[in-house]
């Protein structure tokens, strides 16, 4: 037994490399005469898939192309000078509301009914569909960034779902109700901005007026105490002048006194000169050198006689009043009586409306005006995107995709089949070659 088995074992050693050399014509011989087999399997597969496919619930996509708006679509808001705004921003404002799960809930609960065969009950049932099936089939896309697209602000949206007509009316909504929410939270931002600007203007206004009321009252009290102060200096002044006019009457009584008791000492009587004095030979008593002299200056006033000395003396000493005789004092005293009436402090308190008066209050009134114009402005016109093309009804499912399923299931039978032939091919050889031995 021993050396039977030996013998056989050097018989298939002796054969070895014989059988180990790969035949081409051979191999394809062999995959040729399992040709049915192959096609068959591959002919099976393919019923497969095809059954398969016909079984799977087909999904449709539809999409929906937006763009950023024009500038002359938010030119009220942009050019309003309240706050920057430029078409980047309104479509990215669009994308957040277009991924709000709170707006996407929203459009779900609505159209639930449209959406599935049969509503969910229960509350665990409506999220788990919600953020399982729903929300994940909503796509938001933007454009890859490249030297075409550098300066285009665009975005793509997408919805799958089994019912064709439902992926559009979902897409279209959702867009719709996107620009309309954030439109609307713009607009709250804008107004609330505009509001909180104007409340701000007000205040200044307000505390311009406040200050300008301030600054009158101080103005009417500097006036008032410059007044006070100029009033006394004046009446100070004419005091001082009278006084003055009194001490010149007492001193001119005195002269007056002097001149007197001299005309009556001279014996005369009525006003004369020198100059007929020194004419009088009977009334010589020096020489004509000493008249002559005396002459040369003004005459003394005893010379007035004593009859206009004594009128004179007796006019001052009866004066009640010297202010006839004192140079300036009526415009002393009317600059006195124009200092109890200031016209200007009467206006200053007169005033009720102190907001012309505030530094840029007609500057700060035409803002307010412009920003109350804000608030009650029409922004119906406004447009955060532009609808490139709205979703439409897609006509055929984009999953499954029948044809390369198809082409897949062949590709596979038929190497399934070629590796079932080679596998049969390679057993029948291996029992021949044992028959053989």
């Amino acid at each position: 037994m021993d050396e039977r088995t030996q013998k056989m074992d050097n018989q298939v050693n002796d054969q070895r490399p014989e059988f180990d050399e790969i035949d081409i014509f051979e191999l394809f011989g062999g995959l040729w005469q399992q040709k049915w087999l192959i096609l068959a399997i591959t002919c099976l597969t393919a019923l497969v898939s095809v059954l398969g496919t016909l079984a799977m619930t087909p999904t449709y996509r539809a999409e929906a192309f937006i763009r950023a708006p024009l500038t002359s679509q938010i030119a009220d808001i942009a050019e309003s000078g309240v706050m920057e705004f430029t078409p980047k921003q309104a479509i990215l404002r669009v994308e957040e509301e277009l991924n709000s799960l709170s707006l996407r809930r929203e459009i779900f609960d609505r159209n639930i009914g449209s959406l599935f065969d049969h509503e969910p009950v229960s509350e665990d049932e409506r999220n788990s569909t919600f953020f399982n099936e729903f929300n994940p089939a909503i796509r938001v896309v933007a454009p890859n960034r490249g030297p075409k697209l550098k300066n285009e602000d665009r975005r793509t949206l997408s919805f799958e779902h089994s019912s064709p007509t439902a992926t559009a009316t979902i897409l279209n909504e959702l867009n719709t109700a996107a620009s309309a929410a954030a439109k609307f939270n713009l607009l709250i931002e804008f107004k609330s901005t505009v509001s909180l600007r104007l409340a701000n203007l007000r205040k200044e206004l307000q505390q311009g007026v406040v200050n300008q009321a301030t600054a009158d009252k101080d103005t009417i009290a500097r006036l008032s105490e410059q007044d006070r102060l100029i009033k006394l200096q004046l009446e100070d002044e004419i005091a001082a002048v009278r006084a003055m006019a009194a001490k010149e009457r007492e001193d001119e009584i005195t002269r007056l006194h002097e001149a007197l008791s001299v005309a009556k000492s001279l014996d005369i009587i009525e006003p004369t000169s020198l100059a007929v004095m020194s004419q009088d030979k009977s009334n010589i008593t020096g020489s004509v050198a000493f008249t002559a002299e005396i002459s040369e200056g003004d005459d003394p006033i005893y010379l007035k006689g004593t009859r206009v000395l004594g009128a004179e003396l007796n006019a001052l000493k009866e004066r009640s009043s010297d202010d006839q005789h004192i140079a300036g004092l009526r415009k002393l005293e009317k600059d006195l009586d124009l200092l109890e009436t200031n016209r200007q402090i009467e206006i200053l308190e007169a005033r009720e409306n102190f907001e012309p008066f505030v530094p840029n209050a007609q500057k700060l009134r035409e803002e307010i005006s412009n920003l109350e114009e804000l608030l009650t402005q029409d922004y119906a016109d406004i447009s955060l995107v532009r609808v490139d093309q709205a979703a439409m009804v897609p006509v055929a499912p984009s999953k499954p995709r029948k044809s390369l399923i198809l082409a897949a299931a062949v590709i596979a039978g038929g190497m399934l089949g070629v590796v079932i032939a080679l596998i049969r091919n390679a057993a029948a050889a291996r029992r021949e070659r044992l028959a053989a031995s």
